[in-house]
């Protein structure tokens, strides 16, 4: 597989699971998104309302909402992960998502163009999204075709992406 494929993949299976997703800039969207509560708890990484932590997060927040202040590049990455991490989680909850991969793929001696769709659930759904959470988004769809029947021995890359379809109950 060519680093043009790779990073294709990438660009679709990361745009299908955080569409919508508001960048970490903006801190009133992220959370109108996941609500107030839910997102000061992940930048503080505690739900003890009582902690520093907890107060620190709530009063940067407040100063982001009022104008005070701006979101830095630091922060900013911290707001998309919170909310990345949070769509996760709600894909976890749905129990089921399903895929849909339109592909040339290259198998041990011959190219199989196809889709390859699935549902994904319990072992692989986990596996799916702990790989789109690290970043291995090639990874994601090697548990795709090895939920749908392709063996992972004989499936030597992908040639040719269509296109990559992801849906889950929300």
């Amino acid at each position: 597989m060519d680093d043009d494929t790779e990073r294709r993949i990438d660009q679709e299976v990361r745009g299908q699971v955080y569409e919508g997703v508001p960048p970490g800039t903006d801190s009133a969207a992220a959370e109108a998104q996941i609500g107030r509560e839910e997102l000061t708890a992940r930048l503080a990484g505690t739900t003890d309302r009582t902690s520093r932590a907890w107060k620190s997060a709530r009063d940067t927040l407040t100063r982001y909402r009022s104008g005070r202040r701006r979101v830095g590049p630091k922060n900013a990455a911290r707001i998309r992960a919170a909310t990345e991490a949070v769509r996760c989680d709600r894909i976890r909850a749905s129990r089921v998502v399903n895929m849909t991969v339109t592909a040339n793929w290259q198998t041990s001696r011959t190219a199989w163009i196809g889709k390859a769709v699935a549902d994904l659930t319990g072992e692989d759904l986990t596996e799916f999204l702990a790989a789109v959470e690290s970043g291995d988004t090639v990874g994601a769809v090697q548990i795709l075709s090895d939920a749908y029947g392709l063996d992972p021995e004989f499936v030597q890359g992908i040639n040719e992406l269509g296109e990559i379809d992801i849906q889950w109950e929300q």
